[in-house]
């Protein structure tokens, strides 16, 4: 069977993307890069990247899918999501050439008739509430009368939320209508010059300011706010079905409503059921993030919000294949959907890296995950050690010492560093660490035990 090309689009310096490059390389596929300057998955041996320009999207896509001729595009931000539906768009479907990129899309991406809610948050909500899937009461906000109306019987606390933005940044929480209405115009006023000078000259993030270019102004909507956990879901889907999917509790995140630090595998055939259901209702292919929240009262999972993308959930193996490798199966058409692996009883935790390194404040008192470290390949492990690309620059540099940028968590603690180092020195790809109270920790024999093996040996860990 020949090799199958896979082409990773990311328009940020997350991880993800790299991680995911090594996972379906080891799955067996030929990958190229789509990605900023800087971007992490250059250090992933044997793969082919090409720029991502901020101000010319579509052009640097096209460029990218005609010299790779890609049997499947994985976006890995919702930015990227959005260019590839533009794209697709733009396409003339009459045109050979225009029609062969426009089915690669719909291969990547699912059905074209479910884009306008994938990429959306109330309407995606109404509509799987149509569907039977229980979700929190809310509302689209079209003017401070909404919000008004909203506060004479509605629900109380609220989640105020800004359209097109992701990781938590466009999140807010308000206690009554005052807190609301601070946070409601400050999301419909256009986004301030001084901060978009700021994402470009210090954190070297040109997208920011093309994002600003002829945009309108957000959307903003409401939603009752549940006190519970919060729980993921990471699902590859092909055609409408779910091939395969993970689930997760969230042990711990950034700057608590962002995204995960430490996850626990947990097994729900509920939220399995509404993942089902979203592919279904829209028609999805590739990859594809559900959260939820699991009131604390109840304990019943409710869906908040679906991101159209791969999460960080990707590379991961619990107890069964990485959804990269299942996802390669599915593309070649040699997967068997069978009852997924994923759920496991008594898995440790996992704690991802390098984000729990750098987001340690909030997170849980005697905290025990397995640090999700990429043995494999050290040369991924130490540039993520290093500080993120947005803060190497002189400018950034200057503004460390001024203040802190909660954004991107705090500097890895050199003892550590020298930890994971001399770790990856002496035992290369079998080095097992557990990560607790942000202090790493080698297991003793780390060769003769899988990491599903972790939780029955905590006392056997050692400095």
């Amino acid at each position: 069977m020949a090799q199958s090309k896979i082409l990773i689009a990311n328009t940020t310096w997350w991880p993800l993307a790299a991680r995911l490059a090594g996972a379906f390389i080891d799955a067996g596929a030929s990958v190229s890069a789509l990605v900023p300057h800087g971007h992490p998955v250059c250090a992933v041996e044997n793969v082919w990247i090409h720029k991502y320009r901020a101000f010319s999207p579509m052009r640097s896509l096209l460029k990218a899918i005609r010299a790779e001729k890609p049997d499947l595009i994985v976006a890995a931000d919702d930015r990227a999501v959005l260019h590839l539906q533009k794209l697709y768009k733009r396409l003339n479907k009459n045109n050979g050439a225009d029609a062969s990129i426009r089915r690669l899309i719909e291969r990547s991406l699912g059905n074209p008739a479910g884009y306008a809610f994938s990429g959306s948050r109330q309407p995606f909500l109404e509509m799987m509430e149509l569907c039977g899937v229980r979700v929190p009461a809310g509302a689209a906000l079209t003017s401070e009368i909404d919000l008004a109306r909203w506060f004479e019987d509605g629900p109380q606390p609220v989640a105020i939320k800004l359209e097109r933005s992701w990781g938590g940044s466009g999140v807010r929480i308000a206690r009554d209508h005052a807190e609301a209405l601070a946070i409601y115009r400050d999301m419909r006023r256009p986004l301030h010059l001084k901060r978009v000078l700021r994402a470009w000259l210090v954190d070297r993030d040109p997208f920011v300011m093309a994002d600003c270019v002829g945009r309108r102004s957000p959307r903003v909507s409401i939603q009752a706010y549940i006190e519970g956990q919060s729980a993921n879901v990471m699902g590859a889907a092909w055609r409408g079905r779910v091939v395969d999917m993970v689930a997760v509790k969230v042990t711990a995140a950034q700057a608590k409503i962002g995204a995960a630090t430490i996850v626990q595998p947990i097994i729900s055939e509920e939220m399995r059921a509404v993942a089902d259901r979203v592919a279904s209702q829209l028609g999805l292919s590739g990859f594809f993030g559900l959260d939820f929240i699991i009131d604390g009262k109840t304990g019943v999972p409710h869906l908040i919000e679906m991101n159209p993308r791969a999460t960080q959930l990707g590379h991961m193996s619990f107890g069964s294949e990485t959804l990269a490798a299942v996802l390669l199966k599915a593309l070649q058409q040699r997967h068997q959907q069978k009852k997924s692996q994923s759920f496991l009883h008594d898995a440790t935790p996992i704690a991802v890296f390098p984000q729990a390194l750098r987001f340690t404040e909030g997170m849980p008192d005697r905290a025990l995950a397995n640090l999700d470290v990429p043995w494999s390949r050290p040369e991924l492990m130490l540039e993520l050690l290093k500080e993120p690309w947005s803060k190497r620059g002189l400018m950034a540099k200057v503004e460390g010492l001024l203040r802190s940028h909660p954004a991107y968590g705090s500097k890895i603690r050199p003892e550590i560093i020298v930890q994971l180092q001399t770790i990856l020195s002496a035992r290369g790809a079998h080095g097992v660490v557990l990560w607790k109270n942000g202090l790493a920790f080698e297991l003793c024999n780390p060769e003769i035990l899988g990491t599903q093996d972790i939780s029955h040996t905590r006392h056997g860990a050692r400095l």
